[in-house]
C-alpha cells in the first residue's frame, strides 16, 4: 500500500508491505531531503500501531495527505 503526502515543497512516500515466507510487515518512508526508511515488524499490532502513532505525527507536523496509489480519496461519482 502507498500513501502520499504534502508539506509545502515537501513531499513523503509510505509504502507498506508484508513479506508472504515470513510474515513480517515492513513500513518504508521516503522524503525528499534523504535516504529511505525501513522498520520492520514481526507483529501484526506493533506494526498497526507504528502506523498510527506515526499518522499522529505526520497530522501534528502538518503534512497533509494527498491520496493514495491503490484506493481513491473519494469515492466513484458515477450513478449507480
Amino acid at each position: 500500500m502507498l500513501w502520499f503526502f504534502q508539506r509545502g515543497n515537501e513531499y513523503l512516500r509510505i509504502e507498506t508491505t508484508r513479506n508472504r515466507e515470513t510474515g513480517a510487515f515492513a513500513l518504508t518512508l521516503y522524503t525528499t531531503e534523504g535516504p529511505e526508511q525501513t522498520e520492520v515488524f514481526a507483529d501484526q499490532g506493533a506494526f498497526e500501531a507504528r502506523l498510527e502513532a506515526l499518522e499522529q505525527q505526520l497530522t501534528a507536523e502538518q503534512w497533509t495527505a494527498t491520496g493514495s496509489s491503490l484506493l481513491p480519496k473519494q469515492p466513484d461519482p458515477r450513478p449507480h
